[in-house]
């Protein structure tokens, strides 16, 4: 069996959208955990940097995450924040054991 899918997610909103950012991120918290395949979904905020944020998230498989972003609240997030980001980057990891 194949480890679950680990996404460490990093969102740079501009400096004066990291408002926005962060209230369409917070949209994306309650529909996501309950998606089918994910198994934790966890959004950040830098402390000192409060345009940027760290989403982390474990799926039970990359099929359930490619999944997740094909979902409607996810198009839905990329409307909204469409203009307000600075930089996006994803890297899937998998669990040392």
């Amino acid at each position: 069996m194949k480890p679950p899918l680990t996404i460490a997610a990093h969102v740079e909103a501009k400096s004066d959208k990291a408002g926005i950012v962060k209230s369409e991120l917070r949209k994306l918290l309650p529909i996501s955990k309950k998606e089918k395949g994910c198994l934790t979904f966890e959004i950040n905020q830098d402390n000192d940097r409060p345009e940027h944020f760290f989403i982390y998230e474990i799926w039970e498989n990359r099929a359930a995450w490619k999944s997740h972003l094909e979902a409607q609240h996810v198009s839905d997030y990329i409307t909204a924040v469409e203009g307000c980001l600075a930089d996006v980057s994803f890297r899937e990891m998998s669990l040392v054991s």
